[in-house]
């Protein structure tokens, strides 16, 4: 069997600790069910770009539309502190991947 680079099996790890993350706030009430698939498909999108491509380039471009996401919804429809969370863990995927 092929052997998945390391670095593309932590950007997976990653992007699924993100999707988990919403899905738990959702579930604690803390972000409304819209918010949350606004935020779930990019990541979901990204997802599945690093699982068909080790280069997963286009989940670069993906990952930036979600933190600029977060970003305009940082303590309004999205907690500060969730924000900050979502924030950095988009930043650590970005950082595992082939991104500019």
């Amino acid at each position: 069997a092929p052997t998945t680079p390391p670095a593309t099996d932590t950007a997976l790890s990653v992007l699924r600790q993100i999707a988990a993350l919403i899905a738990q706030a959702e579930a604690d009430g803390r972000i409304t069910p819209g918010i949350a698939q606004a935020l779930s498909a990019p990541v979901q999108e990204a997802l599945a770009a690093v699982a068909r491509d080790y280069g997963a380039i286009s989940a670069c471009g993906t990952l930036t539309a979600f933190a600029n996401l977060v970003e305009a919804q940082d303590g309004k429809a999205i907690p500060t502190d969730l924000a900050a969370s979502l924030l950095t863990l988009a930043a650590r995927a970005t950082s595992l991947l082939p991104c500019a």
